[in-house]
């Protein structure tokens, strides 16, 4: 996300010039021969209980992302110079953890922080430390009140839209009260993207609310006219945004909403991935006019469907996104996602894993030829994940002494986590533990997000990589495959 900060102090208040100047001498080793230009930019830094002998910085401009890093010495201290074109967020990394830092040309950034603390110990010096503090306290904020954002879900719809508005004009006053504070050293561009982020953040809770009312409380909502309005307030235009996650966030929402009101109105279009998705890309072209956001729009709007539904009967769509997307780049990341799902397409041979299963017996898919196999991919921590658990064990009861295998398959990085979920929910058929996310399956299958499900017939090529949920069509599915009954 990209984050704002409310705390407005300037750092010179706090602590003496005499020992600011000392600390940049020492850590960035500055000269005048190499102070920040006016496209030039310069961090340094210190990491106390460092992770990683290095620090990565990445900036995306859609598809393609560019990143660069600089070594730790023994102090933990680091040094990092980037000519950039425009000011911008880059994302900044160490070991697992990561923050968002906005550079500007002219600017020379210090910052420490201690891992055993992350995001709460991440303090800005320098030029350009106001809007970086800004982003860093945001941060601090958004982690306290997520779980006020996840109680809006529960909310019946007049209560949600009351509560999304009050916490967007929240945010709202502390960019503003933020901005007029501190004038001087906040850019145009910053304050500009920061409004446009704030709209991206409500937009997505009013377009996911429907659903996730749903999950947490099984009851339907539909926002109506208070979720159709919404998007005139937003610039689609503003090709700054192209690259930020709220965007690609805000892009995934809009449409799987309109692709829900799509199957409201024409159920047999569920059925029919590809003619849903000529359908999506119709509605692309109607909003996104800028030829940029266009070519970002199809291109996420691609990506996810093809992930979501494989490659089958996509070939007219390939066709009129090549002939509407004008961006060489975004076009070869398309190709190559579509080249890499067809490998998993129904037909072919089912990639091979073994792992332990719940009592340390090395399980392999091949020991179950000749027989179906239906795989969940989930975790313990995964919320999604344990809902459809009841549904996994009625599938599995209804088809006892069938000739299926139901087979659970934990990414789990916490190999206790998973034995002690499998044995409190008393999980049946073959569980087996892969141990995260880099595991076989994981690469194999293009497993982005769980829960995750796929059949497998007896000879052991793949009929559906994406499979039904349990809480799904799945059983209708597994009732028409042939002599499963033998």
């Amino acid at each position: 996300m990209f984050i704002l900060q409310t705390n407005s102090m300037n750092m010179k208040n706090l602590i003496p010039i005499l020992f600011i100047i000392s600390l940049f001498g020492v850590a960035c080793n500055h000269t005048k021969n190499d102070a920040a230009t006016s496209n030039t930019v310069i961090v340094c830094g210190k990491i106390t209980n460092p992770t990683s002998k290095k620090i990565t910085f990445a900036y995306s401009d859609g598809f393609n992302i560019i990143k660069d890093s600089a070594i730790l010495d023994s102090t933990g201290s680091f040094r990092f110079v980037k000519q950039i074109a425009h000011e911008c967020l880059y994302k900044f990394k160490h070991g697992k953890e990561f923050s968002n830092i906005y550079l500007r040309g002219g600017d020379s950034l210090y910052f420490t922080l201690n891992t055993d603390s992350f995001d709460e110990s991440l303090i800005y010096q320098g030029k350009g430390a106001e809007m970086n503090n800004f982003l860093a306290n945001e941060i601090r904020l958004w982690e306290m009140e997520s779980a006020k954002e996840d109680a809006f879900n529960e909310l019946s719809k007049d209560s949600f839209v009351i509560a999304e508005n009050g916490l967007r004009a929240e945010t709202e006053k502390r960019l503003s009260d933020f901005y007029e504070a501190n004038k001087a050293n906040v850019s145009e561009a910053f304050l500009k993207i920061e409004k446009q982020v704030i709209l991206l953040n409500w937009a997505c809770s009013y377009g996911t609310y429907p659903s996730f009312h749903y999950y947490a409380t099984d009851e339907k909502a539909d926002l109506g006219d208070d979720y159709d309005n919404y998007i005139n307030e937003l610039d689609l235009n503003d090709t700054s945004l192209i690259g930020l996650d709220e965007l690609e966030a805000f892009l995934q929402t809009y449409l799987m909403r309109y692709e829900n009101d799509l199957n409201t109105n024409d159920p047999d279009l569920a059925a029919n991935p590809a003619k849903m998705t000529e359908k999506l890309f119709n509605r692309a072209l109607e909003v996104f006019k800028d030829k940029q956001l266009k070519n970002y729009a199809l291109s996420v709007l691609l990506k996810d469907k093809i992930s979501q539904s494989g490659t089958a009967g996509l070939e007219s769509v390939m066709q009129t996104y090549s002939n509407e997307c004008s961006s060489a780049l975004y076009k070869k990341v398309i190709t190559d996602e579509y080249n890499k799902w067809k490998t998993i397409e129904k037909g072919a041979v089912a990639p091979l894993f073994s792992y332990q299963d719940i009592n340390g017996k090395q399980v392999s898919l091949s020991d179950f030829k000749g027989k179906y196999v239906y795989i969940d991919v989930w975790a313990s921590w995964c919320g999604p994940c344990k809902r459809e658990i009841p549904y996994m064990k009625t599938l599995e009861e209804e088809f006892k002494n069938k000739n299926i295998v139901f087979m659970q398959v934990s990414l789990d990085d916490n190999k206790t986590d998973w034995e002690t979920m499998v044995k409190e929910k008393q999980l049946g058929g073959i569980q087996l533990w892969a141990g995260g996310w880099a595991s076989t399956i994981s690469k194999d299958y293009i497993i982005n997000s769980i829960p995750r499900f796929i059949l497998i017939d007896k000879e052991g090529k793949i009929i559906d990589s994406n499979a039904p949920r349990p809480s799904g069509e799945i059983s209708k599915v597994l009732s028409r495959l042939d002599k499963i009954a033998s």
